[in-house]
């Protein structure tokens, strides 16, 4: 009996490390991540991502307060559903907002802080918080295309979108099925018998 279980045992062991073996040779090709909202490379002076994120932080106040009035038409309208979305997205837009707001200040700070800003490690600093405010800048503008999936809009636009057909002339005018015989080979399905039948 010992020496079946030891057996069974050896061979599950060496499955195990055949399939870890395995494993293991594969993540050498293993292809480098995509890049993805927030992570793009900043090549921006101090002063050009503090213009740029004073604009940015802008655009979210619009946006937060264009959130902020449909919740109220919402409350006006007592629509629950649309009002407890409205709620949630308002409230990530606003956690979104804090820490852009954290990291503006930080890169204003460093730039009064003029010339000793200038060293790497300052630049290192002031990139990252570019990235992290540019990160949260994209986690508002989905806050707000879901906001407008809360009051019934659709995210995307069908402004300026056309749809047209054409017409293949070649393309025979005449029905397959117009001559009595069925355009398509239509099998009937096996019927069932049960024995208590």
């Amino acid at each position: 009996m010992r020496v079946k279980s030891r057996r069974w045992s050896a061979g599950a062991a060496v499955a195990v490390l055949s399939v870890l073996g395995a494993a293991g040779a594969q993540t050498s090709n293993v292809p480098a991540p995509p890049v993805v909202a927030g992570q793009r490379q900043v090549e921006l002076s101090l002063g050009e991502m503090v213009t740029e994120a004073k604009k940015g932080y802008a655009e979210m106040q619009t946006g937060r307060e264009s959130v902020r009035r449909m919740l109220q038409e919402a409350r006006a309208a007592k629509d629950k559903p649309r009002e407890f979305c409205l709620e949630d997205t308002l409230n990530r837009i606003d956690m979104a907002m804090r820490s852009a707001n954290e990291r503006l200040e930080a890169l204003v700070g460093m730039q009064n802080a003029g010339a000793a800003a200038e060293s790497a490690s300052n630049k290192s600093r002031a990139r990252q918080d570019f990235l992290v405010f540019d990160s949260q800048r994209a986690n508002v503008t989905d806050a707000l295309s879901d906001a407008k999936q809360c009051i019934g809009e659709d995210a995307v636009s069908d402004e300026g979108t056309s749809v047209t057909m054409d017409i293949d002339s070649d393309v025979t005018d005449v029905d397959p099925s117009a001559d009595g015989e069925e355009p398509f080979d239509v099998s009937v399905p096996p019927t069932l018998k049960s024995e208590t039948q």
